[in-house]
């Protein structure tokens, strides 16, 4: 529309030249307002948040959240991220489509430029190509152009009138296509060269349920994709499948039933894996704790050896090594690398071994036990979330 358009310097009115430039301009105007209100209306936590629309200066803005930590594309090594912290975010991002397919709209540009973060939460943006259906028959309602992300777009996105029905199936090729460039650090092929020459290999460390995944939903045929958020998840737990009636929408989640001991000891698994993730969770945050107050002494130490008063003269070292631990943690936290939890680890062991060595109070050596077996603790619940 910028074609069509001038804004003065001074006042930042906007203006337009011919009369069916404004019938056109007007029209894409509203259009424009009436896509912003629906995303204003979404509500979840790994959606762009829309706090204000309103029209000025000859034309229509919206107010969104700013989000500062940057975009997934950023934060994919040149080899992939681990296979745990992708399915991680996947999942997130899963969540925030099952949402918008709920209500019959497409996104129809998933890809890491558009899955921004909030700390280390994804957060879905730009809905600028996305189409809203109506609930009742899946047709569409909106008549936006149909973009193209080469490499995340599947088949029906280069077919005219190939998104004109509601299929949850179209976002979930471009969910697997962002998925294999999170796992692999390569953006995929063009969903043509899926078609004539199949996806290439994956990883050889990867798991089963999560090469499935990838390939199932990036088949180039829509109804050889899963045709819901739920069925693409199933693939990546094994002890799950889900059934889908398209007819009625019904899904039916039940546990596998190929053997009564596959089955058993599955669910067993399950079970372990998400109690111990929110133990890690829980044991990090207590690590973290820990090691603060024991900076937060050996600080004041610092302080009082420059003043040239009496304290624990092994400050100068632990203090350091506390605080660094503690940059560590958040960096941890913020990118997921374990290199970092390493370091964080080493850090505080160090730092917790030479704050004990207190000259005035020679009892505090259990402490440095203490640091260990926090660390220890922690080192094996996040390699036991990680399997």
């Amino acid at each position: 529309m910028k074609e069509y358009c001038n804004r003065d310097g001074e006042t930042s009115q906007v203006s337009v030249g011919s009369l069916g430039s404004k019938e056109l301009v007007a029209r894409f105007r509203q259009k424009f307002l009436k896509e912003a209100q629906t995303i204003a209306a979404l509500d979840n936590p790994h959606i762009i948040r829309i706090y204000d629309i309103f029209e000025e200066n000859g034309t229509a803005y919206y107010v969104m959240e700013y989000l500062q930590d940057g975009d997934l594309r950023s934060r994919i090594p040149g080899k992939g991220m681990t296979e745990a912290e992708s399915v991680g975010y996947i999942r997130q991002i899963a969540d925030a489509l099952a949402y918008i397919h709920e209500r019959k709209i497409l996104h129809l540009d998933i890809k890491p430029t558009n899955i921004l973060f909030r700390g280390n939460e994804a957060v879905l943006i730009d809905f600028g190509i996305a189409k809203h259906y109506d609930a009742a028959g899946g047709a569409q309602t909106s008549t936006t152009p149909v973009g193209i992300s080469h490499g995340y777009a599947p088949m029906e996105q280069y077919k005219e009138g190939g998104v004109a029905i509601f299929s949850s199936a179209t976002d979930i090729y471009s969910l697997g296509a962002t998925f294999y460039k999170m796992l692999t650090g390569i953006t995929p092929p063009a969903a043509g060269d899926v078609y004539e020459d199949g996806l290439p290999p994956l990883p050889a460390h990867l798991s089963q349920p999560v090469v499935t995944a990838i390939k199932q939903a990036m088949q180039p045929r829509r109804k050889d994709r899963p045709q819901s958020v739920a069925a693409f998840l199933s693939l990546l737990d094994e002890n799950l499948v889900v059934d889908s009636d398209n007819d009625e929408e019904t899904l039916i989640i039940r546990k596998k039933t190929t053997s009564k001991t596959n089955n058993t000891r599955g669910g067993k698994k399950q079970t372990r894996n998400t109690t111990l993730s929110g133990l890690s969770n829980t044991i990090f945050m207590v690590n973290c704790a820990l090691c603060g107050f024991a900076a937060l002494a050996s600080t004041i130490d610092l302080f009082r050896i420059f003043s040239g008063r009496a304290a624990n003269p092994w400050a100068l070292i632990a203090s350091p090594c506390l605080l660094i631990a503690l940059y560590m943690a958040y960096q941890y936290r913020k990118k997921m690398r374990d290199l970092d939890l390493y370091r964080m680890a080493a850090c505080e062991v160090i730092g917790g071994f030479f704050i004990s060595f207190d000259p005035e109070h020679p009892d505090d050596i259990y402490l440095v036990f203490i640091f260990i077996a926090a660390v220890v603790a922690l080192l094996l619940s996040v390699k036991f979330q990680h399997k």
